[in-house]
């Protein structure tokens, strides 16, 4: 249990926080054929979520870039690292692209 904590450690405070939300993103992800509802609460899951999905995901995808830099020009010990670090970001980028596929699915299909 510990390693895993250390693990989890070694990613660094930035980075869980951007984990955080995409798994929260993930988790609240909107259902396909959700209407719009710009008032009150209702404007997180119809509104917010839905541009944030795509905002995290991309911030996810420039820390794929970012770590493949750092790993190009690490040693044999920080390769590791680096290695961990886009492992953990490709799983996250795998789990916002599964949750959100249906509903934008529906939202960028042309109706007849």
């Amino acid at each position: 249990m510990n390693t895993l904590l250390q693990r989890i450690a070694e990613l660094g405070v930035l980075r869980l926080g951007l984990l955080t939300i995409a798994a929260l993103i993930s988790i609240f992800a909107t259902p396909p054929g959700t209407g719009l509802n710009p008032y009150g609460w209702a404007a997180l899951p119809t509104l917010v979520l839905p541009a944030a999905a795509p905002l995290v995901l991309f911030v996810i995808l420039f820390d794929v870039l970012m770590s493949c830099v750092q790993l190009s020009a690490a040693n044999e010990e920080s390769r590791v690292h680096w290695k961990r670090v886009l492992t953990v970001d490709m799983a996250f980028i795998v789990l916002l692209i599964t949750t959100w596929w249906p509903y934008f699915e529906v939202v960028f299909t042309v109706a007849n």
